[in-house]
């Protein structure tokens, strides 16, 4: 089966479990257990996938669906940066992109590419605690004992997301922290997977089910403040296990913007489809002020400003389609003139 069609397939079966979001739908349960991965597809999903994958198939879309980005990619606004090389030049500059590699995408111009740098060493002992998977309390002895932090501070997964791309950690995306925690402490951030905690909670005395180390970061405000403030900066993150990326709040605003590659993509299709969209309309009409039937793929098409105009609006039209409309309605009845070998304006013949 090609590439498009086991695109689809996946659409299919992630419409089949009434799941808005195909990338998403890897979660298994709102309800954590021993036994349950929340990396790995629910059961009626899998089964879904296996009519069309192999399990090998489905195994590997799991691991990649849980796997980062290994790039960040940012699009420069050519209004403010008149070449690449100018916005290159700026975004490695800033103090944010300290040890960071900075370079221009391959194929897009208006596209920069910031690499993920390898997971930084510290992280290992914290890596080879969590394979033992010492869930329970005595997790704290454990880290204390390896002189890892041990606090915790755990995230929505929407905010689990945006850490994984580099950014720090919000108010607004904290559910739960331990016991204790204060500003400038260490912590231990892990990913609520299932969103089971409530906000608030310290999860001392339960196990780490479900949760998803994201990696470390410095606590800027109290425990009681992350709870009762509505906003700020809660936690700034200092590495990250699946490697660091640099945080792009505040960084040359409305000079970079950054976007998901396929979001970068589209916009270029986007933007090529609509010159080509006003090519064929401008073209239809010669052809039907040449007295040509529009074909039917080409009818339809307008320019984007008669497309976005209200119902109402299209009736009377800018001055610009009333010039367009009076234009086509003199060939037309030129055409008709020549045909009924008719004069123009004074009946005279037109001249040649």
């Amino acid at each position: 089966m090609n590439g498009p069609a086991r695109f689809h397939s996946v659409c299919d079966a992630a419409r089949g479990q009434k799941i808005d979001n195909p990338v998403h739908f890897r979660m298994t349960s709102t309800t954590p257990s021993d036994d349950t991965d929340p990396t790995q597809f629910s059961q009626p999903a899998r089964t879904s996938l296996l009519r069309t994958y192999s399990i090998a198939e489905v195994s590997d879309l799991e691991q990649t669906l849980a796997t980062p980005a290994a790039k960040l990619h940012v699009r420069f606004n050519r209004m403010r940066c008149s070449t690449r090389e100018e916005a290159l030049t700026l975004l490695a500059a800033h103090p944010n992109m300290d040890g960071f590699e900075v370079r221009p995408h391959e194929q897009l111009s208006d596209v920069l590419v910031i690499p993920r740098r390898p997971p930084h060493e510290s992280l290992a002992p914290l890596l080879q605690l969590e394979a033992l998977k010492i869930h329970g309390p005595e997790r704290f002895a454990q880290r204390k004992s390896r002189g890892l932090p041990s606090h915790e501070l755990f995230v929505d997964r929407m905010c689990a997301e945006a850490v994984l791309k580099g950014a720090d950690i919000y108010i607004t995306g904290v559910r739960g922290a331990s016991h204790g925690v204060d500003a400038g402490h260490l912590c231990c951030v892990y990913a609520d997977l299932h969103g089971v905690l409530l906000r608030g909670a310290a999860c001392d005395q339960h196990g780490l089910h479900g949760m998803r180390l994201l990696g470390i970061g410095t606590c800027c405000v109290p425990r009681a403040a992350l709870f009762r403030e509505a906003s700020g900066l809660a936690c700034r993150m200092s590495h990250i296990v699946d490697g660091d990326l640099p945080s792009l709040a505040g960084v040359l605003d409305g000079i970079i913007y950054h976007q998901t590659l396929p979001s970068l993509t589209a916009a270029h299709v986007r933007r090529a489809w609509r010159q080509g969209s006003r090519h064929v309309w401008g073209a239809g009409l010669e052809d039907h002020a040449r007295g040509e039937q529009l074909p039917a793929g080409r009818a339809g098409l307008a320019p984007r400003h008669v497309r976005a105009q209200p119902r109402q609006a299209r009736k009377a039209g800018p001055p610009l389609q009333r010039r367009l409309r009076a234009a086509l309605r003199a060939a037309l009845a030129c055409g008709h003139h020549q045909d009924g070998h008719h004069g123009g304006a004074g009946g005279k013949p037109d001249a040649e």
